[in-house]
């Protein structure tokens, strides 16, 4: 890392361009912290960065640094300048008006000893109280990239302490990104962020009423009494019968012949008793038909 870059963010004389510090720079205790979460394969994830000791920081100067050309990458676009930077998300700690950069810095690609990387430069003045939280740099994962990948993602930096009035070297810190396997928590083939019912197997997905949830999830089937695919609801003919629902003396059970002995306009195949009006006895009252 530079270290002339750490010594022109503080002003009034506490760090002069090219200065000298009396006591050598050193690893030290006080730590950063770097959490990375997996995602999928042409998702995207963010590196979450924070100083675990930001009482004592006056100003810092971070790096964050990755292999190029494998599963991660910074966009396109991303080396500056770039005002305002898509990429990164300030966090409450990272000062509103960083001195050095207006905004952080990229450096896609830069060839060293260790080969090929990408580097991003967080520097801060002054930073604000409270817990240390720089902020996320957001990656995009390889659309190639298959689940259990994984890339190395490193932190180092170096603060200006108020308690000891002198630079210090931030204990370095690794983190490992791994591409994750896309999610079937019911085993149905479909993955879980694309699943209308994600708890319930459903591989056929149907969703009659087309409210984005599986028919499976959507409380009880739709009723369909011929089976024929089409709820009652819009069925025009719900027991198949040919004859259509708004004449069908019996609409749910087939009845083709509409026939209907007590002419109550209930077909035999729905009425429980049909009274036969015309045969009536010529000696003795009433006689019924019970079918």
């Amino acid at each position: 890392m530079n270290g002339k870059r750490i010594k022109q963010l503080l002003l009034g004389g506490l760090w002069l361009l090219g200065a000298t510090c009396a006591t050598q720079a050193r690893a030290v205790g006080e730590a950063l912290s770097l959490t990375v979460s997996p995602a999928l394969a042409n998702g995207v994830t963010t590196a979450v960065v924070k100083i675990r000791n930001p009482a004592d920081v006056q100003a810092f100067s971070l790096e964050l640094s990755f292999a190029s050309g494998r599963t991660l990458a910074l966009p396109a676009n991303a080396a500056p300048p770039l005002p305002p930077t898509p990429w990164f998300t300030r966090g409450g700690y990272f000062p509103a008006t960083p001195f050095g950069p207006l905004v952080p810095a990229a450096d896609l690609n830069r060839v060293d000893d260790s080969g090929a990387r990408t580097r991003v430069y967080l520097d801060g003045f002054k930073p604000r109280a409270g817990s240390g939280a720089v902020g996320g740099v957001t990656f995009k994962v390889a659309a190639g990239a298959v689940a259990a990948d994984s890339q190395v993602i490193a932190l180092s930096g170096k603060y200006w302490s108020r308690a000891q009035q002198r630079e210090v070297t931030f204990l370095p810190v690794t983190a490992e990104f791994t591409v994750g396997a896309a999610q079937d928590p019911d085993g149905d083939g479909v993955a879980g962020s694309a699943d209308n019912c994600p708890a319930i197997k459903n591989p056929d997905q149907t969703d009659s009423d087309g409210d984005g949830l599986g028919d499976r999830c959507d409380g009880p089937p739709p009723v369909d009494t011929d089976n024929d695919g089409i709820p009652d609801a819009t069925d025009v003919d719900d027991d198949n019968d040919g004859v259509l629902d708004t004449t069908d003396n019996c609409p749910l059970v087939a009845n083709p012949d509409q026939a209907d002995t007590d002419h109550d306009r209930i077909g035999n195949a729905c009425d429980n008793e049909d009274f036969c009006w015309q045969c009536l006895p010529s000696r003795g009252g009433w006689r019924a038909i019970l079918r």
